[in-house]
């Protein structure tokens, strides 16, 4: 299920899992990645060592959870923190953002890799954001900023998935 959202997805109920589109290079340097970047700081570093680590072949398509740090700016001071997690749904950003095509395809593959996690998951950090037993993702219109993906393309992808999610438009 997909609820639509009118407000800043900054301000999401804590703990929550905020999801984003990202690319392979270890880059939040625009778009809604860059406000993950300023908000998230701990969960930067992490991302960034994680795709040092990690061939584009080898992250494309699936999904790195980060539990942020309660010191993070994005968190509201308090042990509830959020948990961020990076859909590897590109290898490039901006002008160098592989096709709609590919990108929706990682997406795809990304969404059921999360899926897994999120079936598998022991972790209290994690746990403790399901939702009545449920889990729901908190996310932008993911890949339709700088890797100008259609929204409905990205959509369909969402709907075929078994997570709830709710998307923020502002």
């Amino acid at each position: 299920m997909i609820q639509y959202i009118k407000k800043d997805l900054f301000k999401a109920a804590s703990p929550s899992i905020l999801a984003h589109a990202c690319n392979t290079h270890g880059m939040w340097g625009g778009g809604i990645a860059l406000q993950f970047s300023k908000r998230f700081p701990s969960t930067e570093k992490i991302y960034v060592n994680h795709c040092s680590k990690y061939s584009a072949e080898e992250l494309l398509g699936t999904t790195l959870l980060i539990n942020s740090s309660p010191k993070d700016p994005g968190n509201t001071g308090t042990d509830s923190t959020h948990v961020i997690a990076c859909l590897f749904t590109s290898e490039g950003g901006g002008g160098n953002a592989d096709s709609p095509k590919q990108i929706v395809n990682n997406t795809q593959k990304a969404i059921s890799d999360l899926e897994t996690q999120l079936d598998n998951a022991k972790e209290d950090w994690l746990v403790a954001t399901q939702k009545e037993g449920d889990w729901l993702v908190e996310m932008p219109k993911i890949n339709a900023g700088i890797f100008r993906v259609p929204w409905e393309d990205t959509e369909a992808v969402l709907k075929g998935s078994k997570l709830d999610y709710n998307v923020y438009v502002i």
